[in-house]
C-alpha cells in the first residue's frame, strides 16, 4: 500500500508522496558501487492557469485543489517481476483513503510565462478517474470559487499511469473552468527512469 499526502504544498510533504522503486543487477562481491536507476511509480499532475478574466495574477488565487472527497489517496502496489522491472501495478480500495489534494507551487518556466499566471504540480495515486469526478477547483481572493467537474456522460478515459506527467492548462472563462490537456501520458524526467550512484555495504 502506498498514500500520497492530501496536502502537498511543502516541499517535504510533496518529496513525502513520491514512490521511487530500482533494483540491482549483477552485483558481485567485488564490486562496491553500482548504477542504479529508479522509476516513479505514482503519477504527477500539473496545471497551469492562464491570465484570462478575473485572474490577472497568481495574487488572485485563494487557492488550488485536485480531486474531491471520493478522490483515492491511497492505493494497494504490486511491484514488477521478470526483466522489465520498471513499473508495478496498482488497485483502489473502494472504502480506502480518499480526499482532495492540495497541489505544491510550481515555477513557472521563461516561455509560460506569458499566459500562465500561476502552475501546481501534484503526485498522484495511478488509476481510472471516474466520471462526475471534480478534478480541480480553484478559490479565487474575492471568495469566488470553480469547480470542474467530469461530466457524467463523459465518454472518454481519464487515467494516470506510474511513471508518467499530465499537465492541463486551466482558464476561467463565462463564468466556468475551461480546461483543455496540454500534454498526457509523457514520461516524467527523461523517460528511463532516474540515475544515481550509491555504495552498497556487503
Amino acid at each position: 500500500m502506498w498514500e500520497v499526502q492530501s496536502n502537498q504544498s511543502e516541499d517535504a510533504d510533496y518529496q513525502a508522496s513520491d514512490f521511487l522503486l530500482g533494483r540491482i543487477n549483477g552485483l558481485t562481491f567485488a564490486q562496491r558501487e553500482k548504477e542504479l536507476v529508479f522509476y516513479h511509480q505514482i503519477a504527477k499532475v500539473i496545471i497551469r492557469i492562464r491570465k484570462k478574466g478575473p485572474i490577472i495574477s497568481e495574487k488572485d488565487i485563494e487557492s488550488v485543489t485536485i480531486g474531491d472527497e471520493n478522490f483515492a489517496l491511497k492505493g494497494s502496489y504490486t511491484a514488477p517481476t521478470g526483466e522489465d522491472y520498471k513499473y508495478g501495478t496498482w488497485g483502489i480500495v473502494a472504502n480506502d483513503t480518499k480526499g482532495r489534494i492540495t497541489p505544491h507551487p510550481r515555477t513557472l518556466m521563461t516561455d509560460e510565462r506569458n499566459d500562465f499566471v500561476a502552475s501546481y504540480e501534484a503526485l498522484v495515486i495511478p488509476y481510472l478517474v471516474d466520471k462526475a469526478t471534480t478534478l480541480f477547483t480553484i478559490t479565487l481572493q474575492n471568495n469566488l470559487t470553480y469547480s470542474y467537474k467530469l461530466p457524467g456522460n463523459y465518454e472518454g478515459r481519464i487515467e494516470w499511469n506510474s511513471g508518467k506527467q499530465y499537465i492541463y492548462n486551466i482558464e476561467l472563462q463565462g463564468g466556468r473552468l475551461d480546461v483543455t490537456v496540454a500534454e498526457g501520458d509523457i514520461s516524467w524526467g527523461s523517460g528511463s527512469g532516474v540515475s544515481g550512484n550509491g555504495s552498497v555495504e556487503l
